[in-house]
Order: C-alpha cells, then structure tokens, then sequence
C-alpha cells in the first residue's frame, strides 16, 4: 500500500487577474520506506506542489484538479480545518533550507 499517492495535480496561480497554470498533471506515489525528492530548477513547481498536498497553498493559488491519498484516505478534499490535525503527525514539509528552521538537537518527530 502507498503511503502517498498524488494523481494528476494541478495547481494555477492568480496574477494580474488572470489564472495561469504552473503545475502540469503531477503524479506519483511513495510506498513505506521509500524517499522522494523534487529536483527542479528555481520556479519549477516543487515547493507548490509540496504546499498542496499538505493543504497550505498561498492565498492566489489553488488545486485545480487531482487527488491526494494519504494512508489510504483521500485528503485532496479536506477542509484547512481537518488538514490541520494532520500536519506535524501525520505529513510534514521541510523547507527549502532546513539549516534555519529546524532545531539539530531536537529530533524531526520533536520538531
């Protein structure tokens, strides 16, 4: 069973009034005791991706299609509210530069 599984994400950013497209029909999944890193360049769409599965998208931003299964539940449909209990339990995200926003004396599971 996939731990994580994401299908066909889509993700548009709004500006200057207008909706454009910036992540294309993203897909994979990651089975227990795997890794998976998002290489790209700068601006290539692996920071928002990671923000939508985990529900915290910027304010002009939104998923326009896709499904998101965590443990076997699908959470693409998740109020913020619900999503919420989840985040630092279940799903996290480190940040780009994990040097300045995590504790090296405190484990991930702490933190």
């Amino acid at each position: 069973m996939n731990v994580l599984s994401v299908e066909d994400l889509r993700i548009s950013y709004r500006s200057r009034g207008e909706w454009r497209e910036v992540v294309h029909n993203v897909s994979f999944s990651i089975q227990r005791g795997e890794m998976l890193a998002f290489v790209g360049e700068s601006g290539s769409g692996k920071t928002t991706t990671a923000q939508a599965i985990i529900g915290l998208l910027a304010d002009n931003a939104r998923r326009d299609a896709g499904r998101i299964v965590l443990n076997g539940e699908v959470i693409s449909d998740w109020s913020a509210k619900r999503l919420n209990r989840l985040r630092g339990v279940s799903i996290s995200l480190v940040p780009q530069d994990p040097g300045n926003s995590l504790n090296p004396v405190k484990t991930i599971g702490q933190q």
